[in-house]
């Protein structure tokens, strides 16, 4: 190899010095070694071709998320791609797609770079480091798609490829869960490439001869020759010269001998003559070839030579062009979801209004484009050169001086660069627009951004020298020894070489170009040749903060849209000093991601469910209880589960709220009860309040509804679509709920108010100035219907018991005496086939005090001896009047009541003109009992046979004046109904069951609903009708006979025979065998030891409600609902002392204690049972 570069160095000398020219070193027609300028000359250039390889194996990374999709992310971010999912759990793969990449001599540089003989070279010393050849290596990770986009020494290279479900992965990794709990999982495909790179080094030596001298003749002179170097890896050159005077590579050389001569090997020189020589050092080591000169004056200085005539310079014509182009502005843009980096929604998949976007533009920090041209010419000079001859021949005898002129045209080549155009663009701003943003655009100005600074000089041209004039050849002695005149020799290449050495090179300058600091052309003065202007550096990718802009809120005008399109804009502008530069640029930005706009709102609203005051006896599990009278809570919360997107899933979504807004199908109030809300009116509910409480009217009817929710986008439309519990549709604008409530009624304050035992008639009908309370009554407690005071105290609570009275301490009830009571009802109990349902339960306790205990009760008829209460020998009926004189109901509840009847007398438009069969005694034909014995038969009859299984039957009291007949009469006006009623209400006798058995029906039912301060519009009759008090009355015979519960008293035994005798009639039917009376055991009396005579009977109600005569689903209970007890709301107390310190323990609907050992015969020695 080095004999051949030896060969191709001589070749280099040969040809510089015969032709002129330069020469190009290559090795395989690939990588060319350039000297330039072509030598010899002072300094030279040494451009070394580089060439490198690697096998990169670049990859694209999918990852899965928590739904279907995988994405990749390209280019430091600036290309995402998303996919779906084939497979599951470890075997889920994406979906063949098609990624686009970017190779980069950075990301991939080469192992190494070599020259060609394989030496390595620093690579940050390398210049034009770029791309040579790209190819793709098979693999079954990927294919390729289409070819490498690229040229010849560009930086980066553009790829696309396909990866996903079909191919081999490299690398498959969970690296977290999904929320079903499958693997998340990160795949890696690898798509391994083969590059080969270019570059070059650049090396310069100059060489530098010393010194110029002035000499007399026959003086010597020792020149130095040094050489010195600038390696590839240095700036600039140091002052490391070399001495190479007398190496082998070294050759001195005299522009005229006969002036002054040098020895070639040496570098010496001896002066000859008077004149003026050029000592040239030539140094040749391949591939370099270097000259330098010393000027050698001997004898005095020649006068100033004749000034010729100006050159001849030819006009500059355009040689090579240097160009460079980079107006492509690489440009890409997305718009997500602020804060960057942080994202917290995914546009793509959806992002609410009020929440902000933010727009981010990459892209080159500048474009260029530029022509620079080589002018080149040549000036010509016209030299003549006087050589002058003394001739001396024949022995010196004939002498003679002859003078020759020699004339030359002298070239002098001339090259310099200019800059025919350049063009220089700076961003002015990128435009982005997209539905999400208002204005359906941003425009975002670059921040921070300095555009690239630049001057230019147009100076550019060339310099010719003066011309030297005509030359000295010097003087040449000939001389000969003939006779002949001897002959005057061809001297021209010589002349010539005299007159070339006198002309000057011509001197030229560039135009100048100063790019960012960085001189790309030089316009230092040259000779000859200007130096080659550098290409415009490329541009670089602004950073991610120069096109970027925040902030930019999605407005509430915006409704729901999804996959809204994007589209771009970047302008650059024409920056001043461009040389025929255009025009400002504009270039669409393609591939900008979609914005969906999707504001979530979510509806999960629930009533509030009143259990404490539930008295139903089978509570609906799948419906609030609101209870009339009451007030009630809605709870419409703002966060709850919606898609399970990012930045949304189970959040709080106040801030996407317009308003909330419930409807009830029932009329309400505000808590306060100051503004009525009529039924089906949207009832507005600030967004930030959890609950809201509201009053539930008391006319409501009971029964089973549905209140309605909706929670209203900020951005929704006039006209919407709703969607239930969450508008994950985009379609949909509100979100709604539809909560199911039963409205319920009450029963409460159950109260004794009267009882007929003459020891507490002054309790209840006190004399004058006894210390009794007005109205006394004895109540379940001390508390009212929910629970607060009622203002009565011990000893008005029940049970009434020895104790209770408040003058005689040690009295309790005696039997035979009736009490009255009354209690009331809110709700749907105004119907005719409405009922109380009381069943009274028996117990026995000492007067010792303790647990009472179930008991069976007897009694004996003048006909029948120890009935059982309870039995189905028991058949005494029971029956009481509405309004007897120890009743005192209010006049104005009877009035109200009687005007609810008549309002629906005039609704129904007439009734039957006669009473039904079922009446067992008639009514006198007056116009006062007429109209309600029809009314009330009609309604009463048939739900009291379905209660009791007996016929309804009414007793009247006879009117002296009227014999017993019944004329239906109608009253005509309110007055007449008013008086009808009343008169029926102190008269009428009501059956209402019998001992064990309770039924308050219409006829003992006052309405006693509100009436004033209703809402405008109300119906006053229903509002009424909304509260009834029932009235009842209960008692036990006058002689009863106690055993504890389940004593069969066949097997008891006694002193003496039964108190009664039985009929003939029993004692021969065989019917009556079973009968108690003929069974009794024989001697059994009241004064046997098996009854138990020494305590208290225990009378406990049990209190339900009956709607609609459905008596197999009683509606409500007083004390045995599921869910609460009103007993005990009422503050029962199920314990006490009695006067003489016995504890005794109660049951909740314990009413009353009867002694068992006192009954009212003993006040009147009645025979009667009751």
């Amino acid at each position: 190899m080095k004999y051949k570069i030896s060969i191709v160095y001589l070749l280099v000398i040969l040809c510089n010095s015969i032709l002129g020219c330069s020469f190009v070193y290559s090795k395989d027609n690939m990588n060319e070694i350039t000297i330039t300028p072509a030598g010899p000359t002072k300094i030279q250039t040494l451009k070394t071709p580089l060439i490198g390889e690697s096998s990169p194996t670049p990859k694209v990374i999918w990852i899965q998320t928590d739904t279907d999709l995988w994405t990749a992310s390209r280019n430091d971010g600036q290309d995402n791609y998303k996919t779906g999912t084939e497979g599951k759990g470890q075997n889920a793969r994406p979906k063949d797609f098609v990624v686009k990449d970017k190779i980069t001599v950075e990301k991939y540089p080469p192992i190494s770079m070599q020259d060609a003989q394989g030496n390595p070279y620093d690579q940050k010393y390398i210049s034009d480091l770029g791309f040579q050849h790209i190819e793709f290596t098979n693999a079954m990770s990927y294919d390729s798609v289409g070819d490498v986009s690229y040229e010849k020494g560009d930086i980066f290279a553009i790829i696309y490829t396909k990866t996903g479900n079909s191919y081999t992965p490299d690398l498959v990794k969970e690296y977290s869960k999904r929320q079903d709990g499958d693997p998340k999982l990160w795949v890696e495909y690898y798509t391994p490439l083969k590059i080969n790179y270019t570059g070059h080094v650049i090396e310069k030596k100059e060489i530098q001869v010393k010194s110029d001298a002035t000499l007399q003749i026959d003086d010597t002179e020792q020149l130095t020759a040094e050489v010195r170097t600038k390696a590839y890896n240095e700036q600039e050159f140091t002052d490391n010269w070399i001495d190479v005077t007398h190496r082998d590579q070294t050759k001195w050389e005299s522009s005229d001998p006969a002036i002054a001569s040098v020895d070639p090997a040496t570098g010496e020189v001896t002066a000859h003559a008077t004149g003026t020589a050029q000592i040239t050092a030539y140094w040749s080591k391949d591939p370099w070839s270097l000259k330098d000169s010393a000027t050698i004056t001997v004898g005095a200085a020649e006068e100033p030579p004749t000034t010729g005539p100006s050159a001849i310079c030819t006009i500059p014509q355009a040689g090579q062009q240097l160009t460079g182009k980079y107006m492509d502005p690489m440009v890409s843009a997305i718009i997500k979801a602020d804060r960057r980096g942080s994202e917290m929604f995914d546009v793509a998949q959806g992002i609410p209004t009020s929440e902000s976007l933010y727009g981010n533009v990459f892209a080159l920090n500048y474009l260029s484009q530029h022509t620079f041209t080589e002018y080149i010419g040549e000036c010509t000079y016209r030299i003549s050169v006087k050589r002058t001859y003394k001739l001396k021949w024949d022995d010196g005898e004939k002498k003679d001086t002859k003078t020759v002129n020699y004339s030359f045209d002298i070239q002098r080549p001339y090259a310099f660069w200019k800059i025919d155009q350049l063009g220089v663009y700076g961003i002015k701003q990128a435009t982005l627009n997209n539905y999400a943003f208002a204005d359906n655009k941003i425009i975002i100005s670059p921040n921070n951004y300095i555009p690239p600074s630049y001057s230019v000089l147009t100076t550019g041209t060339y310099y010719a020298p003066k011309n030297p004039g005509n030359q000295n050849g010097g003087t040449k002695n000939l001389t000969k020894s003939g006779s002949s005149r001897p002959s005057i020799p061809d001297e021209s290449s010589d002349m010539k070489r005299k007159a070339e050495n006198a002309v000057d090179d011509v001197e030229v300058e560039n135009d100048n170009l100063k790019f960012n600091n960085e001189i790309i052309m030089d316009s230092t003065r040259t000779i000859k040749k200007g130096p080659t202007p550098k290409a415009l550096p490329m541009p670089t990718m602004i950073g991610k903060d120069t096109l970027y802009s925040a902030n930019h809120m999605i407005p509430k005008t915006k409704t729901n849209l999804k996959n809204a399109p994007s589209t771009g804009t970047i302008e650059y502008n024409l920056l001043p000093g461009n040389i025929d530069g255009g025009a400002n640029q504009t270039f669409p930005i393609n591939g900008i991601n979609t914005v969906t706009v999707h504001t979530p709102v979510v509806n999960y609203s629930l009533v509030s469910d009143d259990q404490k005051h539930n008295q139903t006896t089978v509570p609906d599990a799948y419906s609030s209880a609101l209870i009339l009278d009451r007030p009630f809570s809605v709870r419409i919360p703002t966060g709850g589960q919606h898609v399970n997107y990012p930045g949304y899933g189970n959040r709080d979504y106040a801030k996407y709220i317009r308003t909330k807004q419930v409807q009830f199908p029932f009329d309400t109030y505000n808590k306060e009860q100051t503004t009525f809300i009529p039924k089906n009116t949207w009832v507005d509910v600030p967004v930030n309040q959890l609950d809201t409480t509201f009053f539930l009217p008391v006319w409501v009817d009971e029964g089973k509804y549905d209140v309605l929710f909706r929670t209203i986008a900020e951005n929704a439309p006039s006209s919407f679509t709703v969607q239930h519990n969450a508008n994950v549709t985009l379609d949909n604008h509100v979100a709604v709920e539809s909560v199911p409530v039963e409205v319920i009624g009450r029963v409460y304050d159950f109260h004794i108010t009267d009882i007929a035992d003459y020891n507490w008639q002054i309790v209840f009908h006190p004399w004058q100035n006894l210390a009794v309370p007005d109205g006394t009554s004895y109540w379940v407690g001390e508390n009212g219907i929910d629970g607060a005071p009622r203002g009565n105290t011990a000893p008005y609570v029940l049970p009434v018991r020895q104790g209770s009275h408040p003058f005689y301490r040690n009295l309790a009830v005696k039997t035979g005496y009736h009490f009255k009571f009354d209690l009331k009802t809110k709700g749907n109990m105004f119907s005719s086939k409405d009922g109380i349902r009381i069943t009274p339960t028996f117990r026995y306790v000492p007067r010792q005090g303790g647990t009472p205990f179930p008991v069976d009760v007897y009694y004996s008829t003048a006909t029948e001896n120890l009935i059982k209460i309870g039995s189905p020998q028991d058949t005494v009926q029971r029956y009481t009047i509405l309004n007897d004189p120890t009743r005192h109901v209010p006049e104005e509840e009877l009035k109200n009541t009687a005007l609810y009847m008549y309002d629906l007398l005039l609704q129904e438009q007439a009734l039957p003109s006669k009473i039904p069969n079922k009446v067992a005694h008639s009514q006198p034909s007056t116009s006062l009992t007429s109209f309600w014995n029809t009314a009330w038969e009609r309604a009463v009859s048939s739900i009291w046979q379905d209660l009791t299984g007996l016929s309804w039957e009414t007793v009247a009291i006879q009117d002296e004046q009227s014999p017993l007949s019944v004329i239906p009469v109608t009253p005509t006006n309110p007055e007449e109904a008013i008086a009808m009623f009343s008169k029926a209400s102190h008269t009428r006798k009501v059956n209402i069951g019998n001992f064990t058995h309770l039924l308050l029906t219409q006829p003992l039912r006052t309405l006693i609903g509100p009436q004033q301060h209703l809402p405008q519009g109300n119906n006053t009759m229903r509002s009424l009708a909304a509260i009834q008090k029932w009235y009842g009355e209960y008692s036990l015979p006058s002689d009863v006979y106690v055993v504890k519960q389940g004593t069969s008293l066949q097997d008891v035994t006694g002193s003496t025979n039964t108190n009664r005798q039985q009929s003939a009639e029993q004692s021969t039917d065989s019917t009556n065998k079973n009968n108690p009376v003929n069974n009794s055991a024989k001697g059994l009396d009241e004064h046997s030891s098996v009854f138990l005579t020494d305590g208290y009977i225990v009378v406990n109600f049990d209190i339900e409600t009956i709607q609609q005569g459905d008596t197999d689903h009683p509606h409500l209970q007083y004390i045995h609902a599921p869910l609460m007890n009103q007993w005990q709301l009422e503050g029962f107390q199920k314990q006490f002392n009695d006067p003489w310190g016995y504890d005794f323990q109660l049951n909740d609907g314990d009413v009353l204690f009867y002694h068992t050992n006192k009954g009212s015969r003993n006040d009147f020695q009645s025979s009667v049972t009751h």
